[in-house]
C-alpha cells in the first residue's frame, strides 16, 4: 500500500502559467523517487493530459477530469520529466494540484 504523506508536491497555477493544446507545459524537471501513486486536483474546468518524457518525446500518462482524478495508482521512475497539457480548452484559471507518493 502506498504511503500516507506524500513524498513530493506539483502545483502550477493557471494565471501564471496557462496550459493549451498547443503544447506540454512542464510541471517537473525530474521527479524526486519512484512514484506508486498520484492524487490530483483540478480547478480549471478543462480536461487535461498528464505526461512523462523528455521534451518533445512525451508519452500520455493519464486524463486529467475536471476536478481532478483523486488518488491513483501508478508506476513513475525517479527521474521521469511530468508535463501537462490541454484537451478540451485552454486552461486559464484556476489551478492544477498534484501529490506524489511513494511505497
Amino acid at each position: 500500500m502506498a504511503g500516507s504523506i506524500p513524498v513530493q508536491l506539483i502545483r502550477n497555477v493557471y494565471s501564471v502559467t496557462s496550459v493549451t493544446a498547443a503544447a506540454w507545459v512542464e510541471l517537473d524537471s525530474a521527479v524526486n523517487e519512484n512514484i506508486s501513486e498520484i492524487e490530483i486536483f483540478d480547478s480549471s474546468g478543462q480536461t487535461l493530459k498528464l505526461g512523462t518524457g523528455a521534451s518533445g518525446s512525451e508519452a500520455d500518462l493519464i486524463y486529467i477530469m475536471p476536478g481532478g482524478n483523486g488518488k491513483i495508482e501508478c508506476l513513475i521512475s525517479k527521474g521521469v520529466r511530468l508535463s501537462v497539457r490541454a484537451v478540451s480548452g485552454t486552461a486559464s484559471t484556476g489551478e492544477l494540484t498534484i501529490n506524489l507518493y511513494t511505497k
